[in-house]
């Protein structure tokens, strides 16, 4: 069995005043009072340098009733026969709390030196590794070994789907979800949850979709050698990890955006170069197509007759998608600034959509409905054409031939919304104009151009995009595409 560190210290302290005494006794006729007086102030200083400052206290009291009772005359008594003795023994009193307390001071100031330049010196350590990584995993998986070497405890980054090993069972996740909606570390010396065996300290103090670091500290064997000291060492150190992540994730996203503006820079190049090739010989398709269908012979003959109108309408739809696809790319490059626009009627556009359709000979079943003519917009009349005529062909291919298609416009305060109606399968649930992407589609017939371009529209005009289907529990079924404008009105 083990003798307690205490008892070895108190017999330290005995066996050292025991041998200043014994080698003062011997040698007082060489040494004088004044050299046995140094070797007991020898030992509180050894005293107070490996000890405690109380047992370094009890040793300058063992040395000066050692001092007294064997130096100062009368000898081996607690007497003291002169003033000047007095004046030695107190002297000798004050001097050796004074060192103790010097001695202990700054053995203190030391280790707190020590203890920043160790902490410096891994914080340079941990910098310079974490410079150099460039992958969000590897990252916190380094940071986690050299965290856990240096501090002896069991660090894992979680939450943001991070797991990054199976060593622990993970925190509560309730607690984990507090932590990253707050920005707040819980756990020992903290205001929250302070008796949990363990801390969890976030990425951020601002609530954040980052993850978090969780230290467990279950395998030391002293679990009260933790401290405030600690868990601000440890602060420090997640906020160099969570700094290097952040630039790494910052680092991801912006290469994966210069990947993908170059994508779509290629994409657009490529498809206007198409584009402007095939108008020409599409406008030559549908001219001679249209043209075969006035000849008499064509006209006798049922079957030449439907492949000449299906060839012409073949052709318009191609010339619609590339008409679309340029549209796109001159959209994608425009500005608010750099598109016309003045004060328009919604009647009139709405008027104008009408006769673009019957100019095509389509015989579709348009209705309008128009709660408002007292009301202006700020527009451009071609481009807010070109919106409806998209939203109108979409409609078009999800309702069936006979379902009406309703153009409606209404207004409400200082709004004026435009809107399209249709009665087919609406869109699907969930789905958000965020989600808007060109050549995204689920049709079979089609390239997804009409609601990119109207979302174009709409943000060129400043207009708001509003997407939505029938309530379930109307009787009709269908989806709503709205254009809301700020308006104007008439005075009277």
């Amino acid at each position: 069995m083990k003798p307690h560190p205490r008892l070895i210290q108190w017999a330290a302290i005995c066996l050292l005043l025991t041998l200043a005494t014994w080698v003062g006794h011997h040698y007082q006729q060489v040494l004088s009072t004044t050299g046995v007086v140094m070797i007991y102030l020898l030992v509180v200083v050894v005293a107070a340098y490996f000890f405690e400052i109380a047992l370094a206290l009890i040793s300058v009291g063992a040395a000066f009733v050692a001092i007294n009772y064997f130096f100062i005359a009368p000898t081996y008594t607690f007497q003291v026969g002169s003033v000047a003795s007095w004046a030695s023994l107190i002297s000798f009193l004050v001097v050796a709390v004074v060192i103790a307390s010097l001695v202990k001071r700054l053995q203190s100031q030391t280790a707190l030196f020590m203890a920043a330049s160790k902490h410096a010196e891994f914080a340079r350590k941990l910098s310079e590794r974490l410079a150099v990584m460039d992958d969000l995993q590897l990252l916190a998986q380094e940071a986690c070994e050299l965290l856990s070497g240096q501090y002896h405890m069991a660090f894992q980054v979680v939450g943001a789907q991070h797991a990054l090993a199976d060593v622990l069972q993970g925190p509560d996740p309730h607690a984990l979800a507090w932590v990253t909606s707050t920005g707040q570390t819980i756990g020992p010396f903290t205001q929250n949850w302070p008796e949990s065996r363990y801390w969890l300290i976030p990425f951020s103090r601002l609530p954040s979709t980052l993850p978090s670091m969780w230290i467990a500290h279950e395998q030391l064997p002293d679990v009260a050698a933790l401290n405030k000291s600690t868990l601000a060492a440890i602060q420090s150190h997640v906020e160099q990890v969570s700094q290097a992540y952040q630039r790494v994730q910052h680092h991801a996203r912006a290469k994966q955006a210069e990947w993908q503006a170059q994508q779509e820079a290629m994409q657009n190049a490529l498809l206007a170069s198409i584009s402007h090739d095939m108008r020409t010989p599409l406008t030559a398709i549908l001219g001679a197509s249209t043209a075969l269908q006035q000849f008499p012979l064509i006209q006798q003959d049922k079957q030449i007759s439907h492949l000449a109108a299906m060839i012409a309408t073949q052709a318009t739809y191609l010339s619609t998608t590339t008409e679309n696809i340029l549209s796109l790319i001159r959209l994608e490059a425009s500005t608010p600034l750099s598109i016309p626009m003045d004060w328009q009627s919604p009647e009139e556009i709405i008027g104008i959509v009408m006769t673009h359709y019957q100019q095509r000979g389509e015989a579709l079943n348009i209705q309008t409905r128009i709660d408002v003519s007292d009301a202006l917009i700020k527009a451009n009349a071609h481009l807010l054409t070109q919106a409806l005529i998209n939203l109108i062909d979409n409609a078009k291919q999800a309702s069936t031939v006979d379902a009406p298609i309703v153009l409606e416009v209404s207004a409400e305060d200082a709004w004026l919304d435009v809107s399209v109606i249709d009665q087919g399968p609406g869109f699907a649930a969930g789905f958000e104009v965020t989600q808007i992407k060109k050549f995204s589609t689920k049709r079979a017939h089609g390239l997804g151009l009409g609601l990119p371009i109207v979302q174009l529209i709409a943000k060129l005009h400043e207009a708001q995009l509003i997407i939505e289907n029938h309530p379930e529990d109307s009787s009709q079924s269908g989806a709503r595409v709205t254009l809301r404008f700020q308006r104007m009105r008439f005075e009277a």
